[in-house]
C-alpha cells in the first residue's frame, strides 16, 4: 500500500493528545465497538447511580441527594471532556457551535456543586 498524505485540523480547548494509527478496516471496526462499549458502561452506570439518588431525594424530601446526583452527572459531562467525547451526549452528536459555552458551564457548574455538596 502506499503511502498517504493526511491533513488533520483540530481546534482544541484544554490539553489535547493525538494519537494516530493505521489500521485495516476490521481493526478499526473493532476499536470503535471496544470504545462505544466502554463509554456506554461508564455513561450508563453514572447516569443510573444519579437516577437512583434522586429518587432517594424525591422519597426522603433531602436536598443533598439531589445535588449530589446533579454532581454525578457533572462528572459525567468532566469524565467525557478528558477522554475526548463530549462532543457526544447519551449518543447524541452535539452542534460545535455549542461546545465552548456548555464546556465552560459544565466546569462552572461543578465547581458550584461541589463546593455546595462538600460544605
Amino acid at each position: 500500500m502506499a503511502p498517504e498524505s493526511i491533513l488533520c485540523h483540530g481546534p482544541y480547548s484544554g490539553p489535547a493528545q493525538i494519537n494516530a494509527f493505521s489500521w485495516d478496516w476490521q481493526g478499526l471496526r473493532n476499536s470503535a465497538l471496544d470504545f462505544q462499549e466502554s463509554s456506554g458502561l461508564v455513561a450508563g452506570g453514572l447516569l443510573t447511580l444519579a437516577v437512583f439518588v434522586f429518587v432517594t431525594a424525591l422519597i426522603n424530601h433531602e436536598w443533598t441527594y439531589v445535588i449530589f446526583a446533579v454532581w454525578l452527572v457533572g462528572n459525567l459531562r468532566l469524565y467525557a471532556n478528558a477522554m475526548g467525547w463530549d462532543m457526544q451526549w447519551l449518543g447524541r452528536v452535539l452542534l460545535s457551535d455549542y461546545m465552548t459555552p456548555l464546556r465552560q458551564f459544565t466546569f462552572a457548574a461543578y465547581y458550584l456543586l461541589t463546593a455546595a455538596l462538600f460544605t
